[in-house]
């Protein structure tokens, strides 16, 4: 306890926030290289402009996602919103431009050699993995040391559980719409679209998952719950559990997972995890096509 309480003292306290490029693994396949390095780059440097004009700095880049710190936890949360705000717009000029999703956390760190270590780097790192794209996700320590302007851009999202921590932790969405839209957000506790029973159906199989359920395996291997007969998925590809609720998908493979839901949306996890909510359906290793065979579809209820 006084080892913790003199690195507590000896250390400074700051906002460490990882922002990831989306889909860039697709972005690869899809157009290469030379082109998709060059598109990620040109994405990185817009991020570090942003980060350095609210007296941020870039720590490092990890491969499509950069590691800021801020003294000021308000500055990260402006850099944030300016960001996705930023990105919003060129989206709407360009529909192919690429997409961040973004996590921050808030604490003592320890700086060595330019880098950052500790327990705040291993939360935020762990908070960004959770967030999908075009999301800003905070920690509830974060909430409680920015200024009343950016608290009401908070909205609690869910409790997750952060290897190494024994208790779960509570995280919030950051709204970064214009005011006009904040408005219109109910102000309602954590998302909970709770569901007890999820059905999924590969061919002529078709599997009912009870919320009593630890784990279901899903991938090549014959000893997998649901068996799927394709050279793109892994032996263990993903896992579904129950949790709060809630089904929760997370991919375990080389190739990584596909999700359209019941809108239409598509979501791309590699070593990620997400809510299954509604309907819709999952793809081993390979974009989700109507004429793939080996899709799942999935529904909650």
């Amino acid at each position: 306890m006084k080892f913790l309480d003199k690195f507590k003292r000896n250390s400074p306290e700051v906002a460490v926030m990882f922002a990831d490029i989306s889909d860039s693994t697709k972005l690869y396949e899809q157009k290469g290289d030379s082109e998709a390095e060059k598109e990620i780059n040109t994405c990185i440097s817009t991020l570090t402009a942003f980060v350095q004009r609210h007296s941020g700095k870039v720590v490092k880049t990890i491969g499509d996602e950069i590691m800021c710190r801020f003294a000021d936890i308000d500055n990260a949360l402006k850099t944030a919103i300016e960001i996705q705000a930023h990105i919003e717009k060129s989206t709407q000029e360009d529909p192919s431009h690429l997409q961040v999703r973004m996590g921050i956390h808030y604490g003592p760190v320890i700086e060595k050699k330019g880098d950052l270590f500790g327990d705040v780097i291993n939360v935020a790192s762990r908070i960004v993995t959770i967030a999908h794209a075009k999301q800003i996700i905070i920690t509830s320590e974060v909430t409680k040391s920015i200024s009343p302007e950016l608290n009401i851009r908070m909205r609690q999202y869910d409790n997750v559980k952060v290897k190494g921590k024994e208790e779960e932790q509570l995280i919030y969405e950051v709204i970064w719409e214009d005011d006009d839209q904040i408005t219109k957000i109910p102000t309602a506790a954590i998302i909970n679209n709770s569901s007890n029973q999820l059905i999924l159906e590969y061919m002529d199989n078709k599997q009912e998952i009870a919320a009593s359920t630890n784990e279901f395996v899903i991938g090549r291997d014959d000893k997998s719950n649901l068996v799927i007969i394709s050279d793109f998925a892994s032996r263990t590809h993903a896992v579904i559990e129950y949790h709060r609720g809630n089904f929760i998908l997370k991919d375990q493979s080389r190739n990584g997972t596909y999700v359209e839901d019941q809108d239409g949306k598509s979501f791309y996890l590699r070593r990620e995890e997400m809510r299954l909510l509604g309907s819709g359906m999952i793809s081993l290793g390979e974009p989700v096509d109507s004429n793939n065979s080996n899709l799942i579809h999935y529904q909650c209820l």
